[in-house]
């Protein structure tokens, strides 16, 4: 598997406030409260995608997860610190949030290695691995209504998509 220390190999990007719920949000108190409750809302659909590395956490906006996978024999497998949720609100200069921005607050979930992606290296890991990591994308836009607006990877650009990463045979050999 590769890691990446210096930069995320790959973030999703979602929109998760309504405009209703954008217009309640601008006492800086009732936005810190309301993302925490939201964070932990994106961290109880996790499933089998991962667990919270450091459980109890209230009031933080970067949760960093341990992933449950399994190994190429099916075996357990747990990749601690191997992605993060975050989330942020975009606020003007004087501290205000970015209500004109089509999202102004923000959860990301950012992955830190690549055992989903089906390099040949580790093609089995990813088949076995990667519906965890799709379902716990459906999920946040199902259950949390969350709107996914876009895609970070230098890397993997041909592989990620919305669900995780493209299988294999899809992409063709360029992996």
């Amino acid at each position: 598997m590769s890691w990446r220390h210096d930069r995320d190999l790959v973030q999703w990007h979602y929109g998760i406030a309504s405009r209703e719920e954008i217009e309640g949000l601008a006492d800086a108190g009732a936005r810190g409260a309301w993302m925490s409750e939201r964070l932990a809302a994106c961290a109880a659909q996790l499933g089998d995608f991962a667990t919270v590395a450091k459980p109890g956490l209230t009031r933080e906006d970067d949760v960093e997860l341990d992933l449950t996978c399994e190994d190429v024999e099916g075996a357990p497998l747990v990749v601690a610190g191997g992605a993060t949720l975050r989330i942020a609100a975009h606020l003007e200069d004087d501290g205000a949030l970015a209500v004109s921005r089509i999202h102004p607050i923000v959860l990301t979930v950012a992955l830190h290695v690549d055992l989903y992606a089906p390099l040949d290296a580790h093609r089995k890991l990813a088949r076995r691995n990667g519906a965890r990591l799709g379902g716990f994308l459906r999920r946040l836009e199902a259950e949390l209504e969350a709107e996914l607006f876009g895609i970070e990877t230098l890397d993997y650009a041909r592989m990620a998509y919305s669900r995780g990463f493209h299988e294999a045979d899809r992409i063709g050999k360029s992996c």
